[in-house]
């Protein structure tokens, strides 16, 4: 439930007041009360301490399904815990077959998962914290296959390949909003076991007390948002088409990306544990100059990154009244900045802007997502004032 917000000249003041760098935006969202609500919890990497610097591995959580534990990565560029068929509990075919038929195309990998959604209790268990269950549906995989030329009409199918028997590998969890757009069209909010959790410690939890929504910090990411855990956090309003019926579904944040010179044009983010590279597609207002990276390729082809020497700015949510924003330089390795990705794979003359951050981004910024009151938050940590976060113009 949305409070009253603030009055913006209270707004303004009180974020002049951040050390952080921040500075109060027109297009910024006043925070709302989140006072009634007390309900959170903090659920622990299982790597946080080999994970050094901050987000240089994948995130991983532990978590029991029918009470078996799974060691799972953590990604918020897809929505839902999908697990191998042949290694769930209880799993059969015939059972699994009077749920809905579910897929799932990973974008980055080109990988095509196919099964269905089986309703399960799912209960993190991992580096010695306290017990959180979630009510989900769970896809359970039981055929995949490579598919570079995947649609997302084609749904189910990969033309021109069969799928085969799935790996009895695969466990993954997709915690992101605004993804359905992107091969995933089943990815609502019903399917993010960071927003219905049901039990913790046992108790069953109430939304009265529990605001839907979560966190990201280095140490591991809270569940449920209160007065303290969202302390220091700016907001903006997230908006758009949805994908679902669901209240709780919305669509990426929105940003303005600069490359260098060139204006700072307006596009949508994915801040994208999964991956340590950007993505960046820019149009033709930005000139970008690229190379061939060596070591990657699609379909035999490889892949263009920015050159090294490319400065890239991106601003949330926009370039008139950012709330916040970082730059880095591709190739500084003398710069050392922490939020610098791993390489830059561009796409240049894209008909709409689009940035996907990487992992890295984390190094300075805690990440909140308000799925009731559709708010993207952001909260400055020691990284981004050290190297790479920018103060807004004021």
């Amino acid at each position: 439930m949305f409070m009253l917000p603030l009055p913006r000249q209270a707004l303004r003041l009180a974020l002049a007041a951040l050390s952080l760098g921040f500075v109060p935006a027109v297009h910024s969202a006043p925070a709302p009360d989140y006072a009634r609500y007390t309900t959170t919890q903090l659920l622990p990497y299982e790597n946080a301490r080999s994970n050094v610097p901050p987000f240089t591995e994948a995130l991983k959580f532990q978590f029991s399904v029918d009470g078996k534990p799974y060691l799972v990565t953590m990604d918020t560029g897809t929505t839902g815990i999908m697990l191998s068929a042949r290694s769930l509990p209880n799993y059969s075919p015939e059972g699994a077959a009077r749920y809905p038929q579910g897929w799932e195309f990973l974008s980055s990998s080109k990988i095509l998962w196919v099964g269905h959604w089986v309703p399960k209790e799912v209960t993190f268990t991992g580096a010695g914290g306290v017990p959180v269950t979630a009510q989900v549906p769970v896809l359970a995989i039981e055929q995949e296959v490579v598919c570079p030329d995947y649609k997302k009409d084609d749904k189910a199918t990969c033309p021109g390949k069969p799928l085969g028997t799935a790996s009895d590998k695969i466990a993954y969890m997709g915690v992101g909003f605004g993804r359905e757009h992107d091969g995933q069209p089943q990815g609502t909010p019903d399917k993010n076991p960071f927003l219905n959790i049901t039990k913790i410690n046992g108790k069953p939890v109430t939304r009265d007390t529990m605001r839907d929504g979560y966190l990201i910090t280095p140490e591991g990411v809270h569940v449920g948002l209160t007065a303290a855990n969202t302390s220091g956090f700016v907001f903006t309003q997230l908006g758009g088409t949805k994908y679902s019926k669901d209240p709780r579904d919305w669509p990426e944040a929105s940003i303005c990306v600069a490359v260098g010179a060139s204006p700072c044009v307006p596009g949508a983010v994915l801040v994208d544990t999964g991956i340590p590279q950007m993505y960046l597609t820019v149009t033709s207002q930005v000139n970008v100059q690229t190379k061939l990276a060596p070591d990657l390729s699609v379909k035999g082809k490889k892949v263009p990154v920015l050159v090294d020497g490319s400065q890239v700015t991106v601003r949330f949510p926009d370039n008139e009244a950012p709330v916040a924003s970082y730059t880095f330089t591709v190739g500084d390795t003398a710069q050392a900045n922490p939020l610098a990705p791993a390489q830059v794979i561009t796409t240049a003359n894209g008909k709409t802007v689009f940035v996907n951050t990487g992992r890295h981004f984390l190094r300075g910024f805690n990440v909140l997502f308000d799925a009731e009151g559709g708010l993207f938050g952001l909260k400055k940590t020691g990284s981004a004032n050290s190297s790479g976060g920018e103060t807004p113009k004021r």
